[in-house]
């Protein structure tokens, strides 16, 4: 009897025979070398990216830069301020101490609600 469901993809009955001459495949031995092959290669990565600069060879190491540094010039002191003149403080006027006194002194009128 045929198996309709599993012989399709590969997994029947068949599929766990012994495979063909030509096909090619991977032993525990294989994979666990290539796991070995691959964690040699990442400790010698780490090693190598946690040398001092300069110790792979390189001559001179990592790029660096020097900049001298100065002291900027004092800025100029400002003038003293002049005293505003007189007519200037006496234009001024009082100064406003309640909403409807800032109402009449900016010409704007404000509505409240609430009779307030």
């Amino acid at each position: 009897m045929w198996d309709e469901l599993n012989e399709p993809l590969g997994l029947g009955p068949a599929a766990f025979a012994a495979p063909p001459a030509g096909d090619f495949r991977l032993s525990g031995r294989a994979v666990a070398g290539l796991a070995a092959c691959a964690l040699a290669i990442g400790l010698v990565a780490l090693a190598r990216r946690d040398a001092p600069p300069g110790a792979d060879g390189v001559a001179g190491g990592e790029p660096f830069a020097v900049a001298k540094v100065e002291m900027a010039p004092a800025p100029p002191k400002p003038a003293p301020k002049e005293a505003a003149p007189p007519a200037a403080r006496e234009a001024a006027g009082p100064p406003i101490a309640s909403a409807g006194q800032a109402e009449a002194a900016s010409g704007v009128k404000v509505i409240r609600g609430g009779g307030g």
